[in-house]
C-alpha cells in the first residue's frame, strides 16, 4: 500500500514537472507571440503613413489640375477635389464638386454636364501623369465637350476655352 502511494506521488510529480515545462513554453510562446504582435502593429502603422501621404499627393495633384480646368474655362467655376474615404474595408475615392467653400451634393443636379464634362476631360490626363509604370502619354477624346454650353449663347467660347484648357494641361504635364 505504501508503495501505491510512492507510485503515485512520483506519477504526480512527472505530472507536475510535465505540466512546469508546458507552461514555461506557453509563457515563451507568448513573449514571441507578442513581439511579432507589436511588429505587425508597426509595420502596419508605418504601411498606414505611407497610404496617407500617397493619398494626400493624389489629393493634391488631382485637385490641382481639375480645379484648374475649370478655372481655365468658367467664369465662375467650381472647385474640384476628392476625398478618400474607407467602405467595406476598401479605400474609394469620391470627387467632390464646391463653390465659394460650400460643397455641392449632387453635381449633376447643380452644375450641368458642362461642369462634369470638363473634370472628366481633366481627370484623365491627371490619373495617367501619376501611373506608374509610366505610359504612353496619349490621350484618345471622342468629344469630350458636347454637354458644354448646351446650346448656350457662349456655347463656342466654352468649347474653345476648354480646348485651350486641354493644350495647357497637356503642357504642364508634359
Amino acid at each position: 500500500m505504501l508503495n501505491d502511494y510512492r507510485n503515485k506521488i512520483e506519477q504526480h510529480k512527472g505530472t507536475l514537472k510535465h505540466l512546469k515545462n508546458q507552461k514555461t513554453s506557453i509563457i515563451a510562446n507568448q513573449q514571441t507571440n507578442k513581439k511579432e504582435k507589436d511588429e505587425w502593429e508597426q509595420a502596419l502603422f508605418h504601411l498606414q503613413q505611407i497610404v496617407k501621404k500617397t493619398q494626400q499627393v493624389l489629393e493634391y495633384r488631382i485637385s490641382e489640375i481639375c480645379s484648374l480646368a475649370e478655372q481655365a474655362v468658367f467664369d465662375d467655376p467650381y472647385e474640384i477635389g476628392i476625398e478618400f474615404n474607407t467602405k467595406r474595408n476598401k479605400a474609394e475615392c469620391d470627387i467632390i464638386f464646391s463653390k465659394n467653400g460650400k460643397r455641392i451634393g449632387k453635381p449633376l443636379e447643380s452644375s450641368g454636364y458642362g461642369a462634369i464634362d470638363i473634370a472628366s476631360a481633366s481627370l484623365r490626363p491627371a490619373l495617367i501623369c501619376i501611373k506608374k509604370p509610366k505610359v504612353r502619354n496619349l490621350l484618345l477624346l471622342d468629344e469630350p465637350f458636347r454637354n458644354l454650353g448646351d446650346g448656350m449663347k457662349d456655347e463656342k467660347v466654352l468649347q474653345q476655352r476648354a480646348s485651350e484648357m486641354m493644350k495647357q494641361i497637356s503642357d504642364k504635364l508634359n
